[in-house]
């Protein structure tokens, strides 16, 4: 059975990035999840899949705090620094 990778993925609202997040799982699948738990956003996409979860949070991390340093407010909890 294959390795499952780590995708890197983030959410979209209207054309504007709102959230970035990693996961193992079908990327249909989360997106249902988020929708379940509130979040406002229209598409899920793909950016990188990965072997290692220590390079994707790592690519998650830079990802967000790039988009915040460019003033874009994400609904991403962590990091804030």
């Amino acid at each position: 059975m294959p390795l499952l990778k780590e995708v890197v993925y983030r959410l979209l609202k209207a054309g504007r990035v709102v959230y970035y997040g990693i996961t193992k799982q079908n990327l249909c699948v989360r997106g249902r999840q988020h929708f379940r738990s509130g979040k406002d956003f229209d598409t899920i996409e793909k950016l990188v899949e990965l072997d290692d979860v220590r390079k994707a949070r790592l690519v998650e991390e830079t990802l967000i705090r790039e988009t915040r340093k460019a003033g874009v407010e994400l609904l991403n909890k962590l990091p804030k620094h």
